[in-house]
């Protein structure tokens, strides 16, 4: 697939307005309108957390939020999947070219949200792997398209937590999913809380909080979340 240069006024809204743009995009595929919310945490979940993700992102796209996150292993994956269960919207911001996925054994599940009306976008031009460099930039990025942050699992030192770092930085929301502290995998969940984040118990609170800032219709989405949960048929 062939990805279209984005520059200019051609940039996404939200990333020409951060403090530092990116001079250009790639992009394969459409990045939805309308209100947007990343998740993201660690790539070594417990698996009630990636069930939790997965469930979350499908209970968001299911109420018409695209659901953003960076392709990685673990969080990230369950979060583009949960979106896909539903036939919702996701967009994965990489550290890499399209013609270089991270990780490659993502690449058939890049190729499945692209054709489900999805994007993946990148600052990478064709032919560019990813280095761990450029996730700090893809971070940022992953941010500055969003409405919102989720960090739904992360360990003290993480992406996840970088890219909650540069949420503060733009002024975006950051929410947390509370933790045991005895769980390593979310002691960076119990941190970002201390630092200001909104605990997040449920899609509804992401939703309520969107529709505050007129980013969503105003619908009552609980008929459609008890759908989408009977679906998904996830228990924790």
């Amino acid at each position: 697939m062939q990805a279209r240069i984005l520059s200019g006024a051609a940039l996404p809204p939200l990333v020409r307005d951060s403090p530092h743009p990116p001079d250009r995009l790639y992009l394969v595929g459409e990045l939805p309108r309308g209100p947007a919310v990343a998740v993201v945490g660690t790539r070594c979940p417990t698996r009630a957390a990636a069930a939790f993700a997965r469930q979350l992102a499908g209970e968001l796209a299911a109420a018409g939020v695209t659901v953003l996150s960076g392709g990685a292993k673990g969080i990230d994956v369950a979060a583009h999947r949960g979106a896909l269960d539903v036939g919702g919207k996701t967009v994965v911001v990489a550290p890499s070219a399209f013609d270089r996925p991270y990780p490659a054994e993502h690449a058939e599940i890049y190729e499945e949200i692209i054709a489900s009306g999805g994007a993946y976008v990148t600052r990478e031009s064709p032919g560019t792997a990813a280095d761990n460099a450029k996730f700090f930039a893809r971070n940022e990025l992953l941010v500055a398209l969003a409405h919102a942050l989720i960090v739904v699992e992360a360990p003290w030192r993480s992406g996840a937590r970088n890219a909650a770092k540069y949420a503060r930085e733009l002024g975006r929301t950051v929410f947390a999913v509370p933790s045991a502290p005895w769980i390593h995998q979310g002691v960076g969940c119990v941190l970002e809380l201390q630092l200001g984040a909104r605990p997040l118990l449920d899609a509804r609170e992401i939703l309520k909080w969107l529709r505050e800032r007129n980013l969503h219709p105003i619908e009552e989405p609980g008929a459609r979340l008890r759908v989408v949960r009977a679906q998904l048929s996830l228990d924790f």
